[in-house]
């Protein structure tokens, strides 16, 4: 007895009905596919009840509102969003996922539903959809751009402090964010008043924003809702600030400007996110793997840009103001954006054109000596040098001289009237600014107003702001949010999927637990202890005709991997000389009827590494992403990359300056001996040559100096070898035959269990039309080597 449940609720289906199921793991003929649990089209009858689960959606003038994220079905049911389905066969789940409805056929009083059913892998790229990167939600890593923020993200300890229950074996956390934690990771609790300590992990759990920990034993003390701070590492979780030549950061290759220093984000909390943000969950031991929670995504920006308001923050300096006007001068003008200045008064606007509004306060001190009043005129005026043609001519954004403010000063009877305070507030709104505008800032003091040592207060403000957020250079003090500092318009399931095709990363769904993936490399995929293997031996159908076909029918002769190719100095100067991108591997198997060419292309581009100098403990290897421009270096816009990163430790401390490449460089941090690498080689150290390298081959060319060996462990080496080696091996079979599978058989599929069939081990590829009590087509590839 076949069954079909919509969100739980049963659909009727025609008498005699027969579904066929097709159930898949990966595509041979493509590197780049990874399959799903699909059905053919199932027809599905307009019964009353079908009908009002499918919200009636039959009747043309239907017009419903729609609550998203509730349950899709009934009043709420919207064909364009996947509604959960499973399917069972008599009393047993052969398949969940979602349902798709396809078209909906009426015959005078006769209705009918065409749907598809799609398994969990397929809902899940569905719920995608054209999402980009920058719609994850990363605000609560928001932090301020200082140096004490840049180099905390070089440590991985996570600490939190916030209330926590000790209930039996287990610590519920209030408020803290989903940092995935894994069995054998260890947590230290301290400032609780009790069971302090270090503990082992056994398992975690998280919901909402409470994360539940398990130990081994039980509490010492049972308490509930205690502040006390938990410290553990958080691996692959949070951004990190790796140092990378953007081009115009560095002079003598040794010191860097701070702005080398942009916030990359962690891979691993990339997907999670995503996965989570899906409504599914994660199983993953390749995830957890050091070699993956050290990848990161570096900011791509040709200039390090987040969204602000303010342009433009100028302190003025104190000084003595008498009767005539006077062009301010600024001081600790360190937060001043697309603005530059020679001398502190005259600024030339380099950014885009736009309105801004000016705001001055500012406070005179004076001193009066007679009269029992007087009143005080100040004028405040913007003086703005703009080029027509040939000719600069000069515009006062404010009106003249006579955009005075006045303060009324009375001397008290008989008093004496010494260091008054006045106090002014000047704006000005929808000023103007055009690229290569210069602009000052005037003040004027009417001639009539008699005053004796009449100053100006230190440390008073200008500000110029924009009347929305537009994305300006980043400067020492401003908050950053990483959605502004992630590469944009990239879509997420474009990203999912070239993590899947660089590590060669086999992805099914969970059948016991619901929208539950489970991720690993082909080369952990399968199971291959003997007491895993099931024998289908006596489930062929022998009257049926069985297909082998030689490997090398159903193969390319040539694969091509290759990274996203990229028009920065050293990615271009390696494609012009060797026809080929940096990174990229092509492997041709000489298999002699074969003719094809399969290509694998991911999202990110390479990045050369770089050192200027044999000695790698004084010469930095530095990722580099710049472009030349007659031998000048020139920072570039660029396609996502993804590195792998390191806190190394230098034997000789570097420095960070602002502005390091004009001549108002200022030193802001000295002595540093960290080393935030970033970069395709896994390097463990200054000292150490790479042991990993995230290209897919060899580079015939490599611009570091100093290495001893250079890594033969690559992405093909490790994660695509085997299974090329497999699928092209001379005694490589593909064996298509048919087999009579129960309802069981399908509820127990796992394609991580290999297959026996008369004596000879195989992987199963695919189960193709699958109906209960019929004959379904197997797809099995012979196993050559359990273990590579």
């Amino acid at each position: 007895m076949v069954r079909i449940f919509l969100e739980n609720q049963e659909l009727d289906i025609n008498e005699g009905f027969t579904h066929q199921m097709t159930y898949a793991v990966d595509d041979l003929k493509n590197l780049d596919s990874k399959s799903t649990a699909y059905s053919k089209t199932i027809v599905l009858p307009g019964t009353t009840k079908n009908n009002d689960l499918l919200g009636n959606i039959f009747e043309i003038h239907n017009a419903n509102f729609t609550v998203p994220g509730s349950t899709n079905i009934g009043y709420n049911f919207n064909a364009t969003v996947s509604a959960k389905v499973r399917v069972e066969v008599n009393g047993i789940q052969i398949v969940k996922g979602i349902l798709r409805l396809m078209e909906i056929i009426i015959d005078g009083s006769h209705i009918e539903y065409e749907v598809v059913i799609f398994g969990e892998l397929g809902g899940f790229y569905s719920k995608l959809g054209g999402k980009k990167l920058e719609d994850i939600d990363f605000s609560d890593y928001t932090h301020t751009y200082n140096y004490t923020s840049i180099s905390n993200s070089w440590l991985t300890p996570i600490t939190f402090t916030g209330p926590m229950d000790f209930v039996g074996k287990k610590l519920i956390i209030y408020g803290i964010k989903d940092y995935s934690l894994n069995a054998g990771d260890l947590i230290n609790i301290t400032n609780a008043g009790t069971n302090n300590g270090t503990y082992t992990v056994v398992s975690y759990e998280y919901y909402g924003s409470k994360a539940t920990i398990t130990i081994f034993s039980n509490w010492a003390s049972q308490a509930n809702y205690l502040a006390g701070t938990i410290t553990f590492e958080a691996k692959g979780y949070g951004y990190y600030y790796p140092l990378i030549d953007y081009g115009m950061v560095s002079i003598d290759k040794f010191d860097y400007d701070v702005t080398a220093l942009r916030p990359a984000i962690f891979v691993k909390e990339v997907m999670h996110r995503m996965i989570v943000n899906a409504g599914y969950t994660w199983e993953s031991n390749f995830f957890n793997s050091e070699l993956f929670e050290n990848l990161i995504i570096p900011n791509n920006q040709k200039n390090f840009e987040v969204l602000k308001t303010r342009i433009f923050t100028g302190l003025t300096q104190s000084f003595s103001f008498n009767g005539s006007a006077t062009n301010v001068s600024l001081s600790n003008t360190a937060n001043i954006i697309n603005t530059t200045t020679s001398d502190n008064i005259t600024y030339t606007y380099n950014g885009t054109n736009g309105y801004f509004n000016v705001n001055y306060g500012i406070t005179f001190n004076t001193t009066k000596i007679s009269g029992s009043s007087f009143n005080f005129f100040i004028g405040f005026k913007i003086a703005l040098l703009r080029t027509r043609g040939i000719t600069t001519s000069v515009q006062y954004i404010s009106p003249t001289y006579n955009y005075y403010q006045y303060k009324s000063v009375i001397r008290p009877a008989g008093g004496y009237m010494a260091n008054v305070d006045i106090a002014f507030l000047f704006s000005v709104s929808n000023m103007e600014l055009q690229t290569s505008d210069q602009f000052f800032f005037v003040l004027y003091q009417d001639v009539a107003t008699t005053l004796t040592g009449s100053s100006t207060q230190a440390n008073t403000a200008i500000t110029i702001d924009s009347g929305k957020p537009i994305m300006l250079p980043v400067a020492i003090g401003d908050s950053i949010n990483l959605n502004s500092c992630i590469p944009q318009n990239i879509l997420q399931k474009d990203l999912f999927t070239s993590i899947m095709k660089m590590f060669n990363l086999m992805v099914i769904e969970d059948k016991l637990v619901e929208k539950k993936l489970i991720i690993e490399p082909y080369v952990d995929f399968y199971q291959t202890a003997p007491s895993t293997y099931i024998d289908w031996t006596y489930k062929i159908d022998r009257n049926s005709p069985i297909r082998i076909k030689p490997m090398s029918e159903a193969n390319a002769r040539v694969y091509k991997m290759n990274y996203k190719e990229d028009t920065d100095f050293y990615n271009d100067n390696y494609k012009k000389k060797y026809n080929e991108g940096y990174s990229s591997f092509t492997y041709d198997n000489l298999l002699e009827f074969s003719k094809e060419t399969s290509n694998l292309e991911i999202i990110f581009a390479s990045t050369p590494l770089v050192n200027y100098g044999s000695n790698i403990n004084v010469y930095k290897t530095v990722s580099t992403i710049f472009k030349k421009n007659n031998e000048a270096e020139d920072s570039t816009p660029s396609q996502i990359r993804i590195l792998f990163r390191a806190n190394l430790e230098m034997t000789y401390d570097y420095n960070l300056y602002t502005n390091i490449w004009n001549s108002g460089s200022t030193l802001y941090r000295s002595g540093i001996t960290n080393f935030p690498y970033a970069g395709h080689l896994w390097l463990e150290s200054t000292s150490a040559d790479p042991s990993f390298d995230f290209s897919f081959g060899a580079p015939k060319e490599i611009y570091v100096q100093g290495l001893n060996t250079y890594p033969s462990d690559n992405l093909f080496n490790t994660y695509y070898s085997p299974y090329i080696a497999e699928i092209t091996d001379k005694d490589s079979r593909l064996v298509t035959m048919k087999a009579k599978l129960t309802e069981i058989d399908i509820y127990n599929l796992d394609f991580r269990r290999l297959i026996f069939v008369d004596g000879v081990l195989y992987r199963l590829q695919k189960v193709i039309d699958y109906s209960a009590g019929e004959l379904c087509t197997i797809e099995l590839l012979r196993v050559i080597n359990v273990i590579y």
